[in-house]
Formats: structure tokens, C-alpha cells, sequence
């Protein structure tokens, strides 16, 4: 099982702008990011056991604080 282990949130960047199938622009992601979301679209993470992750597998969040 895959364990990864999340760092920080992370500002938005401009790629979270661009359609996945034809790279066109979508501006009204970019307006909900920053209106809503604090300008924060990401975080880092740290992989601490490597594997396979596959569609619709499930994920589990875990706190160590």
C-alpha cells in the first residue's frame, strides 16, 4: 500500500487553468481557486512507501497531530 505524506498547501499556479484534453484556458478555475480557496490549489507530499495507485482505489487520511 503507497503512503504518501502531505507537507504544505501550495498557491495555485497557472496550469490548473488549462482544460486536460485541449489546453484551452478556463478562466472561472482560477476565480473560484482565488475567490474560495485562498489562492491555495495543491500541496506537497512525500512518498514514504512506494506502489501502484489506481483509479478508484480508495484513499485514507490520516492525522499525526
Amino acid at each position: 500500500s503507497v503512503r504518501v505524506r502531505l507537507q504544505r498547501r501550495i498557491s495555485r499556479c497557472m496550469m490548473i487553468n488549462l482544460g486536460p484534453e485541449t489546453a484551452t484556458q478556463q478562466p472561472a478555475v482560477l476565480r473560484e481557486v482565488a475567490q474560495r480557496r485562498d489562492n491555495l490549489a495543491g500541496v506537497y507530499g512525500m512518498t514514504e512507501r512506494v506502489g501502484t495507485i489506481r483509479v478508484g482505489d480508495g484513499i485514507w487520511l490520516h492525522s499525526d497531530q
